[in-house]
């Protein structure tokens, strides 16, 4: 019994260690944001954040999905577009909104084929597949 005891304390104390270090990597990429310049890096920290969001604050990642999206389309980059449209799926899927999960791993899907990314398309099949 003192085994279990044991084993439960430990494993609720990583639990909240995790979620500190999860907190802290968010705030840090949050103070980068102001000084970041709107090129590929500036569209893969908004990709991080809004991974980072997605199982604590969902809205706060499709936020940042959103801005991760809109910059990618200004500079002009597929594959961010892409891990954007992922993220903002992501997002959504957790809030359990699926259909639009699906429009955007959809969207995804379509960029990932036209750049041959095979990573990003089995990725993206499987997500449709959980998903569907």
């Amino acid at each position: 019994m003192k085994y279990i005891i044991i084993l439960l304390i430990l494993a609720i104390s990583y639990g909240s260690s995790a979620k500190l270090s999860g907190q802290a990597r968010i705030d840090s990429l949050e103070a980068e944001l102001p000084n970041a310049k709107a090129d590929t890096n500036h569209v893969n920290l908004l990709h991080r954040l809004s991974f980072a969001y997605y199982t604590i604050n969902p809205d706060k990642g499709i936020e940042y999905g959103e801005k991760g999206l809109a910059l990618a389309n200004d500079i002009n980059w597929k594959q961010g577009e892409a891990a954007s449209y992922n993220n903002l799926a992501i997002n959504y899927s957790i809030k359990s909104d699926y259909p639009k999960a699906l429009e955007f791993w959809d969207s995804a899907l379509s960029i990932n084929k036209e750049l041959d990314n095979i990573k990003g398309i089995a990725a993206n099949l499987g997500n449709i597949g959980g998903c569907s």
